[in-house]
């Protein structure tokens, strides 16, 4: 299973971004805004492909069920 630490921004930038998105499409230069619907700007801090959820959760100090 495949994990991730993701950021999401607030109202007011996102909206910025996805402004800057259409224009970078509409100018011919981007097209990424549009790979994926309803894409919402984000960073990705780290992603894992190969790791067990109790070893990924529990560096946040976080616990699974059992």
């Amino acid at each position: 299973m495949m994990y991730g630490v993701v950021l999401y921004f607030d109202t007011a930038t996102e909206q910025w971004i996805k402004q800057l998105w259409r224009e970078l499409s509409e100018a011919g230069i981007s097209k990424y805004a549009e790979e994926v619907p309803d894409r919402k700007p984000h960073l990705t801090i780290a992603d894992y492909s190969d790791v067990s959820l109790v070893e990924f959760t529990s560096s946040f100090g976080y616990r699974t069920a059992k």
